[in-house]
């Protein structure tokens, strides 16, 4: 969760799958721009994190054309995986996140904020907020 000046926003922190991904990929292939960690860039209504109402899980990560189809799938969850409620009950008030990246090794450290800082510190960060979609 991060703040932004309308309150806590839910963040996606993005693992690279392949050693060339990065932050030059997000931003070459993605028109990601750079992120410092102190504002918050503006939603992009082309950027989507499709989540499962049913499973209250997070199915996709796109980018959409204009007529609202996949042109780019950035991430599909490897598997269903339950989201705490308060993190549900976020996503579904705020109907936005920040997806930031890349990240290496998120899983190992204590909280969220420890990764986001400790991947701050190794290098520059993308970040995009994205329209939340419930299907």
């Amino acid at each position: 969760m991060h703040i932004s000046h309308g309150g806590p926003l839910p963040i996606v922190i993005l693992e690279p799958e392949t050693p060339g991904a990065g932050a030059d990929d997000l931003r070459s292939r993605y028109g990601w721009p750079e992120w410092d960690l102190s504002v918050i860039p503006e939603p992009d209504p082309a950027w989507r994190l499709r989540m499962n109402i049913a499973t209250q899980s997070m199915e996709t990560i796109a980018h959409v054309d204009h007529e609202g189809w996949s042109d780019v799938v950035l991430r599909e969850a490897p598997e269903v995986t339950k989201l705490p409620d308060d993190w549900w009950h976020l996503l579904d008030r705020t109907e936005h996140v920040l997806l930031c990246g890349p990240a290496a090794a998120v899983r190992s450290h204590a909280t969220p904020a420890d990764a986001l800082t400790a991947a701050a510190g190794a290098g520059p960060l993308r970040a995009v907020v994205a329209r939340v979609r419930f299907l």
